[in-house]
């Protein structure tokens, strides 16, 4: 497993891009130039609980079931609380197989927690399922999208 250090001599960082030290990802965060997006790329990063936020007007305002934002929030934030624990346990792992087996993991058990919850909202009222399930499909396409757009590109991989 190839590993490096940072200029300020902290935790290693094995090659899947996690490092357990927050002073490493600062560390690295300062040596790839904050300047060239760095921090943006961060908030883009959580972009998407920002629009989950910005939903709530939205169903007020469009006079659609509150119950279905709230699904959908309470299933999105959740399924996001599992893979933010998830990867720092991941992170923490040594072994490859345990961190692919963490990371799939992750994806199987997010996938299910959002759609028990919006399964969940559908059988107490049809509309609001169907309210939560639309807000759910719009939030991930916009998750997806700010994950392919902050996703470290060859030279930041190879530290130019």
């Amino acid at each position: 497993m190839t590993v490096a250090t940072s200029p300020l001599g902290s935790a290693e960082i094995t090659r899947f891009g996690y490092s357990p030290d927050p002073l490493t990802a600062l560390a690295i965060d300062s040596s790839n130039g904050a300047s060239r997006g760095g921090r943006v790329n961060q908030l883009l990063k959580y972009a998407d609980l920002a629009l989950i936020a910005i939903a709530l007007p939205v169903f007020v305002a469009a006079d659609l079931p509150l119950l279905g934002w709230l699904g959908a929030a309470i299933g999105w934030c959740g399924q996001r609380g599992i893979q933010f624990a998830l990867e720092r346990k991941a992170s923490e792992t040594e072994d490859v197989k345990g961190f692919f087996r963490l990371m799939a993991g992750s994806l199987i058990g997010r996938s299910w927690f959002l759609v028990i919850s919006i399964f969940t909202v559908g059988m107490i009222e049809r509309e609001a399922g169907l309210a939560a399930a639309l807000l759910s499909v719009i939030v991930f396409t916009f998750y997806l999208a700010m994950t392919l757009v902050t996703r470290p590109t060859n030279s930041q991989v190879e530290g130019s």
